[in-house]
This record gives C-alpha cells, structure tokens and sequence, in this order.
C-alpha cells in the first residue's frame, strides 16, 4: 500500500481528532438548487459503542467502527468484522446487529459526513477514506455553504431500504428544511453508487404534488442499476478491496450477512441470454432464475438465498422494463457514469470453490461496475425520446464518461461542470 510505512509511523504518534469542516452561514449562490448527497455502498460512518463483556472489543463509550484505517492498519480488523456482522433471524426473516453492539449512523445533514468516512486527520492528507470530498470543495468554490446548502444523507449501508423506513421519514424532513433554508428553492438530490438505489426507491414512494414543490432534479452518479459483480464476489468467497492487512475470510463472514450486497446482485436480464458470472469446472452460473438456488447451494450459502429473497420481496422489488428494478422517479433524472477501465466481468474459480480467490476476466467498465449495468438509465432516455419528450417528469439526459473511475467520478471536470450547469438550471 503506497505510504504504508509512514501512514503507521504517523498513526504510532498521532491521536484522533476531528478537523472542522467549516460551516458558513449563507443559502445556496444566487440561482442555484441546494444539494443533498446520498453516498454508496460503504461511504457512510458507523459509530459504535460495545455493551457486552465478552465482545473482543472494550470500548464502552462511542467511537469509528467503519471507516476506521486506524484500526486496520493496527491489525484490529478481526474485531471489526465481528462488531459489524449482522445476524439473520430465521423465524422472523430479519436481520440484526451483533448482541452487544449498538450502533448509529453520525453527520446527519452535515457536508462533512459525505467528504470524508474516515475523520483522522491522516484521511484528509493522504486522501484515504475520502468520498465526495472533491465535488463538495467545487461547490463550495461556486458559492455553496456546508451544512446549509450542500447536505449529507448517511445510511446504514449493511441494511437494504425496506430495513431501515426511518431514513425515508429523516430525508423527506431533511428535504423541506433544506427548501426553507434556502428560500424555498427546490432540492436536487445527487447520489452515488447505491445511494441511487435509496435516492429512487424514496422518490417513487412519493407523491408527485410533493415532488413537483420540493425536488429540483435527481443526479445519479455511477448507480449499479444492473447490479455489481463486486458484491457478488463479496458473497462468494469475499473481497478485501485490494487491501493486504485484511483478511478476505473476515471479509467474506461479515459480507454474506448485508442485505446490500444481496440487494446489488447482479441482474441477468442487463445482459445477453446465458451470460456467465462466474464460472468453475462444474458449474456455469448465470444467476437467471433457473439456477439462482444452485448458486447459493453451490457457495455453502443456503440462508444468503432467504436473505435474497427477503430483500426482493420488502422492498417491493420487480423486474419493470429491460429488467430495470426501479421505476423512473418522475423527476428530471440525470445519470453519470465512467466506461472504458478494466472492470470485474466473470469470476473463474478452477477449485475450492467458493473458498478460494477467483481468476478475474475483465470488461468495460469504471472499475467497479461493468458498462452494461452502468448504462440502465439509457432505458429510461430512450423511453422518453420515443415518446416525443410528452411528458417532462420523465425527462432523463445520460452522460458516458470515457476513462472515469467509479470514486473518481466526483472529480471529474466534465462532470462537475455539467453538474453546475443543472444545479444552475432555475
């Protein structure tokens, strides 16, 4: 890991402390919409306070779970995984966290909170852990304030949204007081990666006299719309990300049991008839509907299926037009994302499947996400073309972006200038 040995050396002498973000008072720039930002999969903090005796960790007052580099970088990531397990309940089909770990979810409405999802100081200098850290110091540059007109809307990404119904009660409050503090200009709503999910799944379970009054436009950015192969990975045999102090057995134990990683499975119907996702010498898995149970029988993964099931089904989730899961959520929708980077395509296991790492074909992508489930939202364009552009709530404009990253999209240039060309849009 680049820096390594200096990122420890100045962990062994630093302590932990916050660094302001900065809080000005003030609405958005004159002829701009305010932002909210909803953040991906494992963007947002999760504070944690331990309770029981027994747990392998003693902190009984508040402190980071996730993101934590400290920690890892200590070796205490065993615990972690242990701390941020979730256990499913068989006989009431739910999931729940850890006996003895309470936890919660900090910065609600706050700019910081999105910037960064480690708050060391190391995280900023270094830029670890960061988010939406470059997009937010462009909009400040534009004239935005934190915390008044650039807010945050962190969730517990371990739970699916059905899971958590409070986030949709906070953020609909959170929508009208950030209309109210900026003189009653419409919200736009910027997501990235599955908070696109949680951004569209709120939206459509809204009524469109309280969209037409509060919403200004939704900014999807790199939304997996098809699923992640990543998170398919992640509930085969485990993904690290890539980072050699931790171990991908403690990630597998801990990844089998979030429902995101279920939620962001990858939908087969993106893709041409019999595509292969992963691939041993005794099975081809496609992940259609035929051998969906042998996949999960096959990986040792027989609860992964209910929790699947579970996920689909309270959440309302079905297969609308070229196998989208969302229905379009009648708000000028734009969509942003990168093509052209080696991405994880197909998972080849040779033996000791699930239990060994796979060989990894690559494809088009943004180095997260493969082109084709990137691309979902062209659906929604290509519906509102055909139909003479009639009917304006489901007004969608869809921007490929050759050589983007998946995180690297909220620097990007382009993007941030179109992004303030729509925010300007008044």
């Amino acid at each position: 890991m680049k820096f390594q040995f200096g990122v420890w050396l100045f962990l062994c002498i630093s302590s932990r402390f916050n660094v302001s973000s900065g809080s000005e008072a003030g609405a958005a720039p004159h002829g701009f919409a305010p932002v909210i930002i909803v953040p991906g999969d494992g963007a947002s903090p999760i504070d944690a306070k331990i309770k029981a005796k027994s747990n392998c960790d003693s902190r009984k007052e508040w402190f980071r779970m996730w993101l934590n580099v400290e920690d890892i970088m200590l070796g205490r990531f065993p615990c972690t995984a242990k701390n941020m397990m979730l256990n499913f309940n068989l006989t009431t089909n739910t999931s729940h966290v850890q006996p003895g770990v309470e936890t919660q979810i900090p910065g609600w409405g706050t700019a910081h909170t999105v910037e960064y999802v480690d708050d060391h100081a190391f995280a900023r200098i270094f830029h670890i852990a960061f988010d939406a850290a470059y997009l937010v110091q462009a909009m400040v540059s534009w004239g935005y304030t934190r915390d008044v007109s650039i807010r945050g809307a962190p969730y517990d990404f371990r739970f699916a949204m059905a899971s958590q119904p409070e986030w949709c009660v906070r953020f609909k409050l959170l929508v009208e007081d950030t209309y109210v503090a900026n003189n009653n200009r419409k919200v736009s709503i910027i997501s990235h990666s599955m908070g696109g999910f949680f951004a569209t799944w709120f939206l459509n379970r809204q009524s469109q006299v309280w969209k037409d009054k509060f919403i200004h436009s939704f900014i999807a950015l790199s939304t997996p719309w098809g699923g992640s192969n990543k998170a398919l990975q992640s509930i085969t045999s485990g993904y690290n990300f890539n980072v050699p102090l931790v171990n991908v057995r403690d990630c597998k134990m801990i990844q089998r049991t979030f429902e995101s990683n279920y939620l962001m499975m990858p939908n087969y119907l993106f893709h041409k008839p019999n595509h292969i996702f992963i691939k041993t010498p005794k099975y081809n898995f496609s992940l259609n509907p035929e051998d969906l149970d042998l996949y999960f029988e096959a990986s040792n993964n027989k609860v992964g299926k209910l929790i699947y099931e579970k996920i689909m089904r309270e959440n309302r989730l079905k297969r609308t037009k070229g196998g989208m899961l969302f229905e379009h959520p009648r708000v000028k929708t734009y969509c942003f994302y990168g093509v052209g980077l080696p991405t994880p395509g197909l998972f080849y296991y040779p033996k000791n499947f699930p239990d060994q790492q796979p060989v990894i074909q690559k494809v088009s992508g943004d180095f997260t996400l493969v082109h084709e489930s990137l691309r979902g939202c062209k659906i929604w364009e290509e519906d509102f073309v055909k139909n003479n552009a009639s009917d304006e709530k489901l007004f969608t404009e869809v921007h490929e972006l050759p050589g983007v990253s998946h995180i690297g999209i909220f620097g990007d240039p382009r993007t941030q200038e179109k992004i303030k060309l729509i925010l300007s849009d008044l």
